[in-house]
């Protein structure tokens, strides 16, 4: 959680820097939506639980298609080479991984990094959208967002908390590299019903979230 805590503050600062940068370019205010028809509620809905199970899972997901391109060597050496500055950056955050193979470093990046870096991206877009309005003076208006994006938020902190907790416990198999057992354990966290239990109740909230967001477009 604690990680969580400093990607959404990073993400914060950076999403108030970059609106500073932006607000010379735009020549008017961000667009506001006046009134959103259900079909649009339904529509971020599902926008929203994409998002929230791509947090959780995209992480584990990416690992496995990792270990299947490695099979193709050719193909997987063109792509290792695009990503060895991310290997430089995850030996300065975990050190014990910087022995490993190039395709267990990758591995480790996905299911480490994932779903933090989404939380940041998140952020970085929340804080942008906000600064925006203020500095356009339509402060008045980000009222009518904080119901339903604080509802949003929290399932993606859920979902990405429960992704690092999958994290902890495929990180044994990756320093020890073994293939087979790290398949089958990211197979299993795929089916786990304590996540999906945590998922299926932040798909409850994200439906309540889209139908608050609808509601409040008509104030």
């Amino acid at each position: 959680m604690r990680v969580l805590i400093w990607a959404s503050l990073l993400g914060f600062v950076c999403g108030i820097a970059l609106s500073l940068i932006f607000k010379a370019w735009l020549p008017m205010a961000p667009y506001i939506r006046k009134f959103m028809s259900p079909s649009t509620a339904f529509f971020i809905f599902l926008k929203n639980v994409s998002l929230a199970t791509l947090i959780c899972y995209g992480g584990v997901v990416f690992a496995l298609v990792e270990l299947w391109i490695s099979k193709f060597q050719r193909v997987y050496k063109v792509l290792e080479k695009g990503v060895r500055p991310l290997y430089a950056i995850m030996a300065k955050f975990q050190p014990e991984y910087a022995k490993l193979t190039p395709v267990w470093k990758t591995c480790n990046f996905s299911i480490s990094f994932f779903s933090t870096g989404c939380i940041f991206l998140i952020f970085v877009l929340i804080s942008l959208y906000f600064t925006l309005f203020l500095l356009f003076g339509l402060g008045l208006e980000l009222l009518k967002f904080i119901p339903h994006l604080t509802l949003e938020v929290s399932t993606f902190i859920v979902s990405a908390n429960a992704a690092l907790a999958t994290a902890k416990e495929l990180k044994l198999l990756i320093l020890k590299e073994e293939e087979s057992t790290f398949i089958e354990k990211c197979k299993s966290s795929l089916t786990d019903k304590s996540t999906w239990k945590k998922l299926l109740t932040c798909y409850v909230i994200l439906f309540f979230a889209a139908f608050v967001e609808m509601i409040v477009s008509y104030l």
